[in-house]
């Protein structure tokens, strides 16, 4: 979570650091390091290890001789005696092959069955890991193939409209919008590059800056025209997101150089591309998704 708030911060420096400033690096480089690690497990699953992993534990031959030596006579090898063993001696002819018989098949498969079913239990536990590696795959599959699909249409569920039909200064804020509703808490980072680059096919203005108070301001006097994103409002007192003011701007809020400073601590004169500004806000959007889980 921290990696991702600061990450936007840190890009455009409006991170002041003081005598912490080595501890607080290490611990969001080491925060975005487990980070594209946790994202990068969905989409490289070890790849499943079925036969050579089966630990199949031989049955015991004295498991069987009991068996199979009540049915032949009433003495073990070893010279010991047999409960309910064959009454008949092998020299009774008839009665004794009458009686042995049966004896001798139930033990064999007795024998058998237990070796099938230790088998079963083990190829079980080896279909569920592999069906459970298999769905963390299709997971990130799905997840990769949504991006891509979204990528080439250009279409805002939100809105029910293309992405091209809208105003620009709006796409920043619904592109970043919908991209969360799509992906992971955990992400790859390539995902903030198919943002950038869908923004640039629709309005070409790649290095086009503009300041972030200008971009609130635009925001606000456009984003009428915007189906309501969420419900949630952001905390009435302290500080909040950047995505947190986009959404109210959306809703045609106006605010000063001095208010963008003091509920966020972020220089309004900061110079953004869209493109900076929609990956800033989506990072806060799963910043804040990554919080929720773990209060929860």
């Amino acid at each position: 979570m921290l990696r991702q708030i600061a990450a936007s911060r840190m890009e455009h420096r409006q991170t002041r650091l003081g005598k912490e400033r080595e501890l607080v690096l290490e611990l969001v480089q080491k925060s975005a390091s487990l980070s594209a690690e946790a994202a990068s497990l969905r989409g490289t699953a070890a790849k499943p290890r079925v036969l050579k992993d089966l630990e199949y534990r031989k049955i015991d031959t004295k498991e069987s001789l009991t068996g199979i030596a009540a049915a032949l006579g009433s003495t073990t090898p070893d010279g010991q005696t047999i409960q309910s063993s064959n009454p008949h001696s092998v020299t009774a002819g008839d009665d004794w092959t009458k009686e042995s018989v049966p004896r001798l098949t139930a033990a064999l498969v007795s024998m058998i069955n237990t070796g099938t079913n230790r088998l079963a239990s083990m190829l079980n536990k080896q279909v569920a890991s592999l069906h459970s590696q298999l769905q963390v795959e299709r997971s990130d599959l799905d997840m990769r193939i949504d991006v891509l699909w979204w990528h080439e249409a250009k279409y805002s569920p939100s809105q029910a409209q293309s992405y091209r039909r809208m105003a620009v200064d709006t796409l920043p804020l619904i592109m970043a919008f919908d991209l969360s509703e799509m992906i992971p808490a955990h992400w790859p980072e390539s995902v903030a590059c198919v943002l950038g680059e869908t923004i640039h096919a629709i309005d070409g203005s790649r290095d086009e800056q503009l300041s972030l108070e200008g971009h609130l301001k635009r925001l606000a006097e456009c984003g009428s025209e915007l189906k309501e994103l969420c419900k949630r409002e952001p905390p009435p007192n302290g500080r909040v997101l950047l995505s947190d003011l986009t959404l109210q701007a959306s809703r045609g809020k106006v605010f000063s150089a001095a208010e963008v400073l003091a509920v966020t601590g972020l220089d309004s004169t900061l110079m953004l591309t869209r493109r900076d500004l929609s990956v800033w806000i989506l990072r806060d959007m799963q910043a804040r998704r990554l919080s929720s889980a773990v209060i929860t």
